[in-house]
């Protein structure tokens, strides 16, 4: 942008002249003292010229150098906190769990508390306390990462269990809910509320189209709802998102047969949705 930078302003003393030179000749001003007034007008034009210039050169580099604080910023966030810190202030995503460890002998280790704080409400028992919590985790001094303001903080994320349903998702649908036993986060994952009928190591069949199916351990699949429109599957070798890994030679059973499960349900619902399409009359594309 340089060039062009350079150009416009070489334009306005040209133009400044003409309408000085039209503006001395109407009131009968000299020529030496038209010459005189263009001389000096065109001086401090050149003058500003030079400092808008190195105006615009200066904020350019001001703004290079902000990225590159902003970036290094970022880059060193990175690498103390990952991106869940981040996450976690943006969303409030269980700012609780993320903030306090080892709360009432919970699998965090080490306990960042007391013994005596045995729960969450010990931890945070007031509107300021959970202020106080929010900046000393979610700290922005530079804005860079756009966290909320401290009033909004939301320890228990009360607003995405408002916004979700929580527990209450009677009326969702389509959905798997995973669950790897060997995970500590399966302690707050989606169950049924009623005992399995399947005798232990029972098998099932689930068709995968074609006319082709597989079967599985039948005590891995849960039905949440009473239509089948959610399921909870259930790893019992599984850790935490091992299912969504890729394969490997050394995977159990119940992740292998849980990924054939999930493309199942997935493929199922999918192909519920255009024969309803289709019955409806819709137009979409196939």
């Amino acid at each position: 942008n340089f060039p062009q930078d350079h150009v416009f302003f070489d334009a306005i003393p040209a133009i400044n002249e003409e309408s000085t030179i039209r503006n001395e000749s109407s009131s009968s001003s000299s020529p030496t003292k038209i010459r005189s007034r263009l001389r000096y007008e065109n001086e401090d034009l050149t003058t500003t010229s030079t400092t808008t210039t190195s105006t615009t050169v200066s904020r350019k580099t001001t703004a290079s150098f902000e990225r590159s604080s902003i970036s290094a910023i970022c880059q060193e966030k990175v690498k103390n906190e990952t991106t869940w810190t981040s996450l976690v202030c943006n969303e409030n995503l269980f700012l609780i769990m993320t903030y306090a460890s080892g709360v009432g002998g919970d699998f965090f280790w080490p306990p960042s508390y007391p013994r005596e704080i045995q729960t969450y409400a010990d931890l945070v028992p007031d509107q300021a306390r959970a202020e106080e919590m929010y900046e000393s985790l979610c700290s922005d001094p530079d804005g860079v990462f756009g966290y909320p303001d401290k009033s909004t903080a939301d320890p228990y994320s009360t607003y995405m269990d408002d916004y979700y349903g929580g527990t209450r998702i009677g009326y969702h649908s389509n959905i798997v809910f995973s669950n790897g036993l060997l995970d500590p986060w399966s302690a707050a994952g989606v169950y049924s509320q009623k005992e399995s009928s399947h005798a232990k190591d029972s098998r099932c069949s689930m068709e995968i189209g074609n006319g082709e199916s597989f079967e599985y351990d039948c005590s891995m699949v849960q039905n949440i709802t009473n239509d089948g429109g959610m399921v909870a599957v259930l790893l019992e070798l599984g850790g935490h998102h091992l299912d969504l890994m890729h394969s490997d030679e050394n995977d159990p059973a119940c992740a292998r047969e849980a990924r054939m499960i999930e493309e199942a349900y997935i493929m199922k619902w999918i192909k519920q949705w255009k024969e309803d399409q289709q019955y409806h009359g819709s137009s979409c594309p196939s």
